[in-house]
């Protein structure tokens, strides 16, 4: 058919699951795909990293020998990103793998060539594959194809990393291969979803390819990658079967997709998304969209104008410093609140303690506990982010605007809101400056029970705080109210918010009556002392 199809699943679905499928999925996975005739299996990144038999990266090439059936008609191929791997450490080709696929961006496009030249020399067949293609013009696509052409490499991949491709930029970029590539080589194709275009580019792509030449065509089971993720190998399969003759044998795929890929999707789903499918529109890294999907507190317009603030010169490379100060920027809402610090700092001051109510599970765990300390200290109780269902609260303090959505308050004259939310809440009765409450001596967090104690901070209280409900994050059961869950990685953030807690520790008398992970110190209730002493 002059059509391969390589099955990429090991290697970009790995971005799904840190590339942790197991041994025994890694090499059944590797198994259904050569039984369902796949041409060219992808088995994973080779990679400087610390190596495991149950991740799909590899140091070097003799690891691989051991996830490989003994018998086989597909070929195999790893990827190399050159600035992420020493590939002159890359052992000479035993036939263990027949491809390894070159991948670099525009800024290292030097560097990545030479790694090609020093793959082909070892004797690989290379795929070049420059990052984000659709990104180059015709005269800097013209002028890697002069480069590759000398080094007479195996494959052009055109890679669209952001799934920003519609048909006639693919029919451009593949003409200008087409008509100046080598003709023994092979143009390759990778496509994602942020479009949901993939499959009816490949078809495209599919149709407009000349008898003479040689494609190949990226797939993975599911279309399993990195969200939005990638072409589903199983249909491209049944296309080819259907309209060029193809030996494909798709229900081993299914076989594969329902033993492994499936429990994975439900457990850490992809697919085609709005805000993903904005990151294709301005021509974005889509980690861009992952920052402000991260943040669980935006809508989808709200992203969208902040995506499409940050300047053309900086979406192609994600640049995290970018993306916050764009999102600052645009939700702050900056106020001038001294005389609001001084008013509330007055009608606070006829209580000797503060306590704080973090939304944490442990809020309904320790009720009694809270409620005796209640009884006995008369604090000034103010909640975060929520409205408790048995503590009448002096306060209400909110700055995510879902949370204030969730919650159910009456009184209005009780709420206190940070200044992003200032076009969304009409009624409250304190409103404070966003910018001054999410900056930490420098260091940005938008914790809800952080900015409240950074507010404590600015009104310099010399009170005694005490907080309850303020955890630290965990795999399950994080807040009081199911509705309050989402996907976080939990050693990262709690991580940063022992950073802050341990600052404003030292300006501060934070103490808690409730277990938490961040190091404060736990007080007992009187009734708890007495239950003690009988002991």
């Amino acid at each position: 058919m002059c059509i391969k199809l390589l099955d990429c699943t090991l290697r970009d679905g790995g971005h799904i699951n840190n590339s942790k499928f197991g041994e025994y999925a890694i090499k059944t996975i590797i198994s259904d795909l050569v039984a369902a005739n796949v041409d060219i299996i992808e088995v994973g990144f080779l990679r400087e990293c610390e190596y495991s038999r149950d991740k799909a990266l590899f140091t070097e090439i003799k690891q691989v020998k051991r996830v490989l059936p003994s018998e086989s008609n597909s070929e195999y191929a790893l990827m190399l990103q050159e600035d992420q791997y020493n590939w002159e450490n890359l052992e000479e080709n035993d036939g263990t793998i027949s491809y390894i696929r070159v991948s670099f961006h525009n800024y290292d496009l030097q560097e990545g060539l030479e790694c090609c030249k020093k793959v082909i020399e070892k004797g690989y067949k290379c795929f070049v594959n420059p990052i984000n293609l659709p990104g180059y013009s015709d005269m800097e696509i013209l002028q890697i194809i002069s480069e590759v052409n000398k080094l007479n490499a195996y494959a052009f991949t055109i890679v669209d990393t952001f799934g920003v491709m519609k048909l006639k930029e693919l029919s451009r970029i593949y003409q200008l291969l087409e008509n100046n590539l080598n003709k023994n080589m092979v143009i390759a194709i990778h496509l994602h979803e942020n479009l949901s275009l993939a499959y009816s580019l490949a078809q495209n792509f599919i149709e407009m390819k000349l008898p003479t030449r040689t494609v190949v065509i990226d797939g993975s089971l599911y279309g399993m990658g990195r969200v939005p993720g990638n072409l589903c190998i199983e249909l491209i399969m049944d296309y080819l079967n259907e309209t060029r003759n193809g030996r494909y044998k798709n229900e081993y795929a299914f076989d594969a997709i329902d033993e492994f890929i499936e429990p994975i999707k439900k457990q850490t789903p992809w697919g085609y998304s709005s805000v993903y499918a904005l990151s294709a529109q301005f021509r974005m890294h889509r980690s861009y969209a992952e920052y402000l999907l991260g943040k669980n507190r935006l809508r989808t317009k709200d992203m969208k104008r902040i995506l499409e603030s940050v300047e053309e010169c900086n979406r192609a490379i994600y640049q995290k410093d970018v993306i916050e100060r764009k999102y600052i920027d645009y939700v702050a809402n900056d106020v001038n609140d001294s005389e609001t610090v001084a008013d509330f700092e007055k009608n606070i001051d006829s209580f000797d303690e503060i306590l704080v109510l973090a939304p944490g599970s442990t809020i309904s765990e320790y009720n009694k506990k809270i409620e005796e300390f209640i009884t006995e200290r008369k604090p000034c109780i103010i909640s975060v982010n929520f409205i408790p269902e048995n503590i009448a609260c002096s306060y209400h303090f909110f700055s995510n605007i879902k949370r204030y959505q969730q919650s159910n308050s009456d009184n209005k004259n009780n709420i206190i809101i940070s200044s992003n939310l200032k076009k969304e809440i009409l009624q409250y009765r304190y409103m404070f400056d966003y910018r001054s409450l999410v900056y930490f001596e420098g260091i940005f967090s938008e914790n809800s029970t952080l900015m409240f104690f950074n507010l404590l901070k600015k009104m310099k209280v010399k009170k005694n705080v005490y907080c309850a409900g303020f955890d630290g994050f965990k795999k399950e059961n994080n807040f009081w109210n199911s509705i309050y869950d989402r996907e976080i990685d939990c050693v990262s953030e709690n991580n940063h918010v022992m950073k802050i807690v341990n600052g404003l520790s030292k300006i501060l008398c934070i103490r808690t009556i409730t277990p938490t992970m961040y190091g404060l110190e736990m007080i007992n209730t009187k009734e708890e002392n007495k239950d003690a002493s009988k002991l």
